[in-house]
């Protein structure tokens, strides 16, 4: 070890160290004196590839035409896995620019590529090489990534121009590498990755973006794994077929790749400065993938689906108990590793879309403010708020702090009820308690907590349905009395509470107001109320109904409407509860008949509208929306369905190629 400070002290080299497996820590004894300054600590060490795990992937590869196999080793770096390829201090606040060589066959490449001054010969052996990569600003262990591989490669060159270029001195230069004869099934992820960047998140980003490999891998296991500069594909998720494929595929294609490009760049943008933080990345990289889908494919409503995909399937799993919150205290390893799970991508935007609305217009330019304010530096969702606290709006009676907003929605599981009574020309909507269940991280066992939130609130009257204003009119406060009233000019009038699904929260209407809401829905001007709402009322109205609080026949009452209903967004809930009521209706003979009598009805007026057939232009959603109908038709037993799915099938039969 040797003193940067003073050059006349010698090189300390008497140092002794004991390893902690346990806490996999490394403890140093110096036999001397060490004078204050800064020091270069040198270390010698082995790893076994073979010992390390889960940190690293390997694939061999033998294609059909070919006898030779191929290789591929690649890192998979999961928070504190750096350790295993070398001595670390692996948490994500401590950050360090990186000179790593490799010494390798030159049959073999390595990943990312570098320039050329990063190359240079073996002098005791010509067939190997070494390949010297530099990362010249600050990074945590855990976004190092490399992957060495003698796959045969060629690149598909989409360039482009980035705006920090000129601030960087450096060519952008993008690419997708393939295996040779995959060009033509790639086309359409070249489409979407130009589409990417050329979008308004893209060209906003402050980051340096000197090279993005993307490599289309056969036979790997992971779906997608990215890291510093570069990102591996599972090759059949990148791959389509014009004749074969469908829009569905192609939906998924652009899913894939724009979530791994947004996700690398708000991972090299921002890091937390611990575990416990981790879900504000995801959740803005979730968010911001969002958006840039709906940009650059408008034609499949991503921010629509992603509402009754995302937003009500995390409903469905808060309510189980088996969520953790978004944000809780980790130490131990297996604490840190259960993070990267399923509340971290799928609730960590539910939430921030929703502060989204709560900012209103000034939340685009806060994130971005945010982004340029920590650029290759660590950060907390504290600082995040402190920048928001300024543009809070519409908070009555009190000021809390965006901390305290946002700190019950984050550090607890579950989600609040909100609840509209009528009292004669009155409506009252308050918030139930929310029972969060806090799991003890030692011994696995918990217990029930309660709590309240602050919630936006958000809602518009029978007589205006105006739905664009998300932005929280009023707020239910965590005190128990806490309610707003909204008076009635008469008995029949009636409110629909949460605008677009904005709130993480479900709604729960009176007896009255549910069948006031219902007849609007069998009306012609039933798309008046928007079409996040009407699935709301729908996913909502049948939670309750498990729940016994809502009956039967006002349930059924109020999906009858569906049989003129043709927007695919609002039929998505109703087909989850098809697959739902499937698994239990052989249990309960005596009222299956009419579930399925009931079911059937709907969709024979669906069907009565779409019918069997496509038509020219028809768009996506409809297409989804027909494949859907005539399945659970077909399934709950309607005898045109399946007459009409018999003949098609005998006509594919006979002639494969004319009726595929």
């Amino acid at each position: 070890m040797k003193n940067k400070e003073y050059e006349s002290i010698p090189i300390v080299r008497k140092i002794s160290g004991e390893h902690s497996i346990q806490e996999n820590i490394l403890d140093l004894f110096f036999k001397q004196q060490l004078f204050p300054g800064n020091y270069t600590l040198s270390i010698s060490y082995v790893t076994y590839i073979e010992d390390i795990g889960e940190g690293y992937f390997k694939i061999v590869f033998q294609p059909e035409e070919r006898n030779i196999k191929n290789l591929l080793l690649a890192t998979n770096i999961q928070s504190i896995e750096a350790r295993k390829w070398f001595p670390c201090w692996d948490e994500p606040e401590f950050k360090a620019t990186f000179l790593i060589s490799f010494n390798h066959e030159r049959k073999h490449k390595i990943w990312p590529i570098m320039s050329a001054e990063n190359y240079t010969s073996d002098d005791y052996d010509r067939s190997w090489m070494w390949t010297n990569f530099v990362i010249p600003y600050p990074i945590s262990t855990y976004q190092v990534m490399f992957t060495l591989t003698d796959l045969n490669l060629r690149s598909s060159c989409v360039c482009t121009s980035h705006p920090t270029t000129e601030f960087y001195k450096v060519n952008v230069f993008n690419t997708i590498w393939r295996r040779p004869g995959l060009d033509n099934s790639m086309k359409f992820s070249d489409v979407v990755f130009k589409k990417i960047l050329q979008s308004a998140w893209y060209k906003k980003m402050p980051v340096t973006v000197t090279d993005i490999n993307q490599l289309a891998i056969p036979d790997m296991q992971e779906d997608v794994i990215g890291k510093w500069r570069l990102i591996l594909y599972k090759e059949s998720l990148v791959t389509y077929d014009e004749e074969t494929g469908n829009s569905a595929q192609k939906r998924e294609i652009a899913h894939v790749i724009t979530r791994a490009i947004i996700h690398q760049v708000i991972d090299n943008t921002i890091t937390p400065s611990w575990w416990s933080h981790l879900w504000l990345n995801e959740g803005l990289a979730a968010l911001l993938h969002m958006d840039t889908l709906e940009q650059i494919f408008p034609e499949w409503r991503f921010l629509d689906l992603f509402v009754v995909q995302v937003q009500q399937d995390c409903f469905r799993h808060d309510t189980m108990f088996t969520m953790r919150p978004l944000s809780h205290e980790v130490q131990t390893s297996s604490e840190i590793k259960s993070l990267f799970s399923f509340p971290i991508y799928v609730k960590a935007p539910v939430i921030l879309r929703m502060v989204r609305h709560i900012m209103g217009n000034t939340f685009q330019e806060i994130i971005e403010k945010f982004l340029n304010k920590y650029f290759l530096k660590t950060s907390k969702p504290d600082d995040l708020w402190n920048m928001m606290q300024v543009n809070v709006h519409n908070l009555e009676h009190t000021t809390p702090t965006m901390k305290d907003i946002m700190e019950t929605w984050v550090t607890r599981n579950n989600y609040p009820i909100v609840y509209v009574h009528r009292y004669k020309s009155l409506l009252s909507i308050s918030q139930s308690r929310n029972e969060s269940y806090i799991i003890n991280a030692n011994d696995d066992k918990g217990n029930v907590q309660v709590s309240r939130h602050w919630l936006p609130i958000t809602f518009t009257i029978w007589e205006q349905l105006d739905f664009s204003n998300t932005t929280p009119h009023n707020w239910i406060t965590p005190e128990e009395n806490s309610k707003i009233s909204v008076p009635l000019n008469n008995s029949d009038e009636w409110i629909i509470v949460n605008l677009q699904q904005t709130g993480y929260y479900r709604v729960k209407y009176d007896d009255w107001s549910l069948y006031s809401i219902s007849v609007y829905l069998y009306s012609e001007n039933y798309e008046k109320i928007h079409v996040l709402n009407r699935a709301q009322i729908i996913d909502d109205t049948y939670y309750f109904l498990m729940r016994g609080e809502v009956t039967y026949n006002m349930f059924v009452y109020l999906i009858f409407y569906l049989r003129q209903e043709r927007d695919y967004v609002t039929w998505y809930p109703m087909f989850q509860i098809f697959r739902d009521i499937s698994h239990f209706l052989p249990l309960n003979l005596t009222r299956s008949d009419a579930v399925m009598d009931a079911m059937r009805y709907i969709l024979q007026g669906l069907l009565g509208h779409l019918t069997y057939n496509e038509t020219i232009g028809e768009d996506d959603l409809t297409k989804w929306l027909r494949q859907e109908a005539v399945r659970w038709a077909c399934i709950f037993g309607d005898t045109d369905c399946q007459r009409i799915a018999n003949a098609r099938l005998e006509e594919h039969l006979k002639d494969p190629t004319n009726h595929k």
